[in-house]
């Protein structure tokens, strides 16, 4: 699925508030750097909103903000893991168990690599086959689009907090490790099919889940209009200008090197976002630490 809009999205997911667990802080020393002397929570503490302040650190992750209602209470916080950047939002809001996690993803040709990455990621190889199997033993339901510099994808289940957080891991797993072969790649993107014509002959057809998706893009003039319109804005090797869906005469040169390569490439600089919270009477919002929700 593939949408030209910026979606606005927020991640949901249901966890009731731990009981409270004393931390325990780290006094930093003359020698220390600033980020040396941040508190810091012991491994077997359950760190808990009421409890986080920004700059705290646990497991890895460093507290960057911490969201409040309008009554100044804490319903969420960001933290940002410090070896790899992975940034997470959660917040504490009325909601069914949801999720939402979006990367960054460039396109660096009109031939729709992140597009094709998108249905290959989550759908095929062993891995996203059994994925797809545990989210129905577990009641939830995904789906993924591509925009023009993110890949995103969302999930959510109508069980609860406890079954949404392994369907979570798993999907998180599918995303890092994932074994689709060549002929999977093949097949999604395009290739060449027989099919029979009214008159009874034979012919050859071009069809892929990928390359069918754009071309019915493209049959919409709005379609050709936008993307002349963002090549006159940007120049046509722009990152923002180029087809990150894919063209349909550029999808057609797209081999099993062009997809790999661009997807090996792209795991050095993604930076991989996921927002989260819980089902509690108060509305939340991604803002600046200490900014209140009205």
């Amino acid at each position: 699925m593939r949408f030209r809009q910026l979606v606005a999205v927020f991640l949901c997911a249901c966890c009731p508030p731990a009981a409270n667990h004393p931390t325990q802080s780290t006094e930093g020393t003359g020698s220390g750097s600033a980020a040396d002397n941040r508190r810091v929570s012991p491994p077997s503490t359950e760190v808990t909103l009421d409890t986080l302040e920004e700059g705290e650190r646990t497991n890895g992750f460093t507290t960057t903000a911490v969201y409040l209602d309008a009554g100044d209470k804490p319903i969420g916080a960001r933290f940002v893991h410090g070896k790899t950047g992975f940034t997470v939002d959660y917040a504490r809001i009325e909601s069914a168990p949801q999720g939402f996690i979006w990367v960054n993803s460039y396109p660096t040709s009109d031939k729709g690599e992140p597009h094709t990455q998108e249905h290959l990621l989550l759908g095929k190889g062993d891995r996203g086959r059994k994925m797809g199997s545990f989210q129905s033993m577990a009641l939830a339901e995904s789906s993924a689009f591509t925009d023009q510099w993110r890949t995103c994808y969302h999930f959510h289940t109508v069980a609860s907090h406890d079954v949404f957080w392994p369907v979570f891991e798993d999907q998180l797993d599918t995303l890092l490790n994932p074994d689709y072969s060549d002929e999977e790649i093949r097949r999604e993107v395009r290739n060449f099919g027989v099919d029979k014509t009214d008159a009874g002959t034979l012919r050859l057809e071009e069809k892929g889940t990928v390359y069918n998706e754009m071309v019915r893009t493209y049959e919409s003039p709005g379609a050709m209009l936008w993307r002349t319109g963002l090549r006159m804005v940007y120049g046509r090797q722009h990152p923002l200008a180029f087809e990150s869906g894919g063209y349909p005469d550029a999808i057609r040169t797209m081999t099993r090197i062009t997809s790999r390569t661009w997807a090996s490439s792209s795991r050095c600089r993604v930076r991989c976002r996921w927002r989260a919270c819980s089902n509690t009477r108060t509305r939340c919002s991604t803002r600046k630490p200490g900014a209140k929700v009205a």
